[in-house]
């Protein structure tokens, strides 16, 4: 089988560009083992689709069959969203929940600029968003509709844990500071 193809680019060559950048760059060592510029180019346009229009407070989740390197079936998910803490452990206990194992991930961060409407103008900005690239073992359309409903909502827990962060230290503080100093 062949390798998949780039879909032709319906994004500005400087976004590609820039996030094909951010996926070597992201990727811990090991993780660009096998991942070719044509292949990272590929990814960064699936990433770029994910990413075209998404609303604040919301996740976008892209999940596909491909063809790898190595010309086995494999699954791409693509995953962006307002960057917090422990998005990567909570997707990563997700797919292992669903054994499904990963494995390529890659994760940068990048700062972004949405016009009113969501949608994706520059890859510079003030707004962090995570990206989250994943390569993984195929699985069926089935099972690949269950994951999608699945990450949406560990990323929904993420994003409610993460809000209620904050009160929860602070009411803990105020509590310690309530105890006797001996306590």
């Amino acid at each position: 089988m062949a390798q998949a193809k780039p879909k032709k680019s319906t994004h500005d060559g400087t976004l590609l560009s820039a996030l094909a950048k951010a996926l070597i760059a992201g990727a811990l060592p090991g993780e660009n083992e096998g991942f070719d510029a044509a292949a990272c180019k590929v990814a960064a346009q699936f990433m770029l689709d994910t990413a075209a229009r998404r609303s604040p407070g919301k996740a976008n989740i892209a999940i596909e069959s491909f063809v790898d390197g190595g010309g086995r079936l494999a699954m791409r998910v693509a995953i962006v969203n307002d960057d917090m803490p422990f998005l990567v452990d909570s997707v990563a206990v997700a797919l292992a929940a669903a054994n499904i194992p990963i494995v390529r991930l890659i994760h940068p961060v990048m700062a972004v600029s949405r016009d009113a409407k969501g949608a994706l103008q520059a890859l510079s900005g003030d707004a962090g968003e995570s990206y989250i690239y994943l390569e993984t073992a195929r699985v069926d359309a089935r099972e690949r509709n269950a994951l999608s409903h699945r990450l949406g909502a560990v990323l929904h827990d993420v994003r409610c844990a993460v809000s209620d962060w904050r009160k929860m230290q602070n009411a803990m503080a105020a509590d310690a500071d309530s105890l006797p100093d001996d306590e």
